[in-house]
């Protein structure tokens, strides 16, 4: 286990996709916090315990290790290799290849 210091404007999800690149992580994050619910809300400086030996998805990963920052917002959706970014006018988000 290793602890993630939450920055502003971050939430449990933020967290899940930052150190894990998938939101379903969310429910391991709570696992390992177990103080956490799905109606917590997290502080900027508040510290979360991650798993470090789970993979989870590696090519999100790297873009967030790449960047060096923490910080889930915003999202240069360029960096995924392959991807592109598309927004209708439902404000639907959709990463495809």
């Amino acid at each position: 286990m290793r602890s993630v210091r939450v920055i502003n404007g971050q939430s449990l999800l933020d967290i899940a996709i930052q150190e894990y690149g998938d939101v379903s992580y969310l429910f391991q994050i709570l696992k390992d916090n177990p103080t956490l619910s799905l109606n917590s809300n997290v502080n900027t400086g508040d510290t979360l315990l991650v798993d470090e030996t789970l993979n989870g998805e590696p090519t999100v990963k790297a873009v967030f290790q790449e960047r060096k920052s923490k910080d889930i917002n915003p999202i240069n959706y360029s960096d995924f290799e392959g991807g592109s970014y598309n927004q209708d006018y439902n404000n639907d988000y959709d990463i495809s290849n």
